[in-house]
């Protein structure tokens, strides 16, 4: 990817979401940008493994 923007094969793809953007689907794209963060990631993991030790009640399995 170039330093100045997208490579000019995807030019028109930007231009297109661009040109199509409301303020739903920018909110939307927030919360899954906030979703995808490597804290959020981390804190549902620890989250899930805890709830499957306490449901399953073992660890090395």
């Amino acid at each position: 990817m170039s330093p100045n923007g997208p490579p000019s094969w995807d030019a028109g793809v930007v231009d297109w979401f661009v040109a199509h953007r409301t303020p739903s689907l920018n909110t939307a794209t927030g919360i899954g940008s906030g979703v995808a963060n490597t804290q959020t990631a981390l804190a549902v993991t620890v989250v899930v493994v805890m709830l499957l030790r306490w449901r399953l009640g073992r660890w090395y399995e």
